[in-house]
């Protein structure tokens, strides 16, 4: 079973699927963290964030102790855009590994986040396993 990242707007836009296939992303995310440290940007994991109360239970079934968790945290669209294009560019200039399909996922997220950013509407990322 693969990972797959997947965008969470703070609210919904009416109107709107904001779903993208994200399994070509979160595989790809090792090759692509080097690539936006070298554009100066945040890399996707940077806006990875989570519901507490979901995480309690999933540490509960697991017969775990919770840690202490952060709040919920969102980011800006436009934050969120700086990393997509930066990626975009770099995949262009770059193809070590960097896949159609990734490329398609990042064309999605950045579809996403041009529609969040003009919604004014904030966003985090988070990762179905």
């Amino acid at each position: 079973m693969s990972s797959a990242y997947y965008i969470v707007l703070e609210r919904k836009i009416e109107g709107f699927d904001e779903q993208v296939n994200g399994k070509p992303l979160a595989n790809a995310g090792e090759s692509l963290d080097p690539l936006a440290r070298q554009a100066g940007v945040q890399t996707l994991m940077e806006f990875f964030s989570v519901v507490p109360e979901e995480v309690a239970g999933l540490f509960e079934d697991e017969g775990l102790d919770l840690p202490k968790l952060p709040s919920e945290a969102w980011f800006s669209a436009e934050d969120g855009l700086k990393s997509v294009r930066a990626l975009l560019q770099a995949a262009d200039n770059v193809q070590n590994g960097i896949t159609g399909a990734v490329v398609d996922d990042l064309r999605q997220f950045q579809k996403v986040m041009e529609t969040a950013q003009a919604n004014g509407v904030r966003w985090h990322l988070a990762v179905d396993y």
